[in-house]
């Protein structure tokens, strides 16, 4: 018997965590009982086998130590693959509107005003109809991402759409729920009473800093000041919605965002349950013209850095497994993005032109080129994620990043 390739250790106070991301399971133990079990590749005889027999069956069953590490690889292409066709379950990312309020120097919509028109709202309905009614013996969960732009802009369209879709779920009796992306600036009146109608259970929103540190990253186009009313909008809709603070990390912020997760402490913003902090680094993209902002961190100097702004959120950060999903909407059968021209992607990205597979104006397309693409990649062919430990929580990572060809 061989270790797993897919243990993490982690040094914890005068224990070591070992946590399994194919089992999804973790164990602690001291250090001379790590010693024991985990300073050696190879597994006891026989004899020390049998001595320790409770504590090897437990190690056998958290996955922590293998007998086939072929096989340990084939499971974790099951599960991939296994994710990747799940029948129950539906994403379907929306974006009403391109329009946004506010001008980001970082982010990747082409902002040009488009918006949904009435006859893609209708044809965008009769779509998701077609979907929902060919699948519905096997659906059980259809998710909404309310994308933009700011989506919150275009009400109107997400009233039209949620009412006609919500109602198909509920006849087939397949759970509805939905999620939006928002920068929070710009509500209507009675956003509350909408959260429930539209079935909106969390909302992604992002700060970068701290007052005129996040305004001059998140750039108003009439030159308002929005920091206080994003606060104030938090601490209004944490009751209805979670709520997830999305901070973006470059060159010019690095210094800075732990003042942030301070002022979101100390105030009492975050909780790490109905209010989160996620941190991301701003990646290329055609919108960013000086480039030496970006930070060029790999992943353990990104994770240094994110594991220093946890320890300042502290009890407040939100604490829990990995979860084993796909990473990379993409990947799934059962996803689509429907942008404001009513045009269909497996993934959003500001060069889309290689990889729209249709129109939901147009209800006779087949499968493409483009969208097969996507569900035939196989990312345990390449050799980075064959030996990565956290392939069973990645399944390759995001598409966008990987391969740019798809």
């Amino acid at each position: 018997m061989l270790l797993s390739k897919y243990n993490f250790f982690v040094n914890f106070q005068n224990d070591v965590i070992v946590y399994n991301s194919l089992s999804n399971k973790y164990i602690k133990m001291n250090n001379k009982a790590f010693e024991l079990y985990f300073s050696q590749t190879s597994f006891f005889d026989e004899k020390e086998k049998g001595k320790d027999a409770n504590i090897v069956e437990m190690l056998l069953r958290g996955g922590f130590y293998v007998s086939n590490p072929n096989m340990e690889i084939r499971r974790a292409v099951d599960l991939c693959m296994s994710k990747r066709y799940d029948p129950t379950v539906f994403n379907a990312t929306i974006i009403p509107t391109n329009e946004c309020n506010l001008n980001c120097s970082y982010c990747f919509v082409k902002r040009n005003g488009n918006f949904m028109s009435s006859q893609v709202i209708e044809a965008s309905i009769s779509y998701f109809q077609r979907l929902i009614e060919s699948k519905n013996q096997k659906l059980l969960h259809f998710c909404t991402k309310w994308f933009g732009g700011e989506p919150f802009l275009r009400c109107e369209i997400i009233d039209k759409i949620s009412e006609e879709v919500i109602k198909l779920c509920d006849f087939y009796s397949i759970d509805y729920h939905a999620m939006a992306y928002s920068n929070l600036t710009i509500l209507p009146q009675n956003i509350e009473k909408k959260l429930l109608m539209w079935r909106i259970t969390k909302i992604n929103t992002t700060l970068d800093g701290v007052g005129a540190d996040n305004d001059i990253r998140r750039i108003s186009k009439n030159g308002a000041s929005h920091f206080n009313g994003i606060i104030q909008n938090i601490c209004r809709l944490r009751e209805h919605a979670r709520i997830n603070i999305q901070v973006n990390i470059d060159r010019r912020n690095l210094d800075t965002v732990q003042f942030l997760i301070e002022y979101l402490v100390e105030n009492g913003i975050v909780d790490g349950k109905k209010v989160t902090v996620g941190f991301s680094l701003v990646n290329d993209n055609e919108n960013i013209e000086n480039k030496h902002v970006l930070l060029g961190f790999d992943d353990d100097d990104f994770m240094r850095k994110v594991d220093s702004l946890y320890s300042i959120l502290g009890k407040h950060a939100s604490i829990s497994l990995p979860t084993q999903s796909l990473q990379c909407f993409a990947a799934a059968k059962n996803s689509v993005v429907v942008d404001s021209m009513g045009n269909l992607y497996k993934y959003y990205r500001e060069d889309k032109s290689n990889c729209s597979f249709g129109n939901v104006l147009d209800p006779s397309y087949t499968y493409t080129e483009a969208e097969l693409a996507f569900l035939q990649n196989n990312p345990i062919t390449k050799p980075e994620c064959r030996e990565c430990n956290v392939f069973p929580i990645c399944f390759g990572g995001c598409y966008n990043m990987i391969d740019q060809s798809l």
